[in-house]
């Protein structure tokens, strides 16, 4: 029964801890689109297309958009 006790509560403080990292992070979407961006980034630079011309374009927009997800990231009140 101690196991089965001590299980539970080393469960219960993993999800804690997990819980707390998440709360700890202020803006996880900012996060999460840049890594989409990035994603998509590396998608559009190995293609073996050029989109009907649309590659340039679109990598210089995710480009764009790491950028300013970034500097509103570094100036959001902490």
């Amino acid at each position: 029964m101690k196991k089965v006790h001590k299980a539970i509560i080393y469960c219960a403080l993993l999800a804690l801890g997990a819980t707390a990292g998440y709360a700890a992070e202020k803006y996880p979407h900012i996060r999460t689109a840049l890594r989409e961006l990035e994603g998509a980034k590396i998608e559009l630079q190995n293609a073996s297309t050029d989109f009907a011309g649309h590659r340039v374009l679109a990598l210089q927009s995710v480009d764009e958009a790491q950028r300013q997800l970034n500097l509103a990231r570094n100036s959001a009140p902490r």
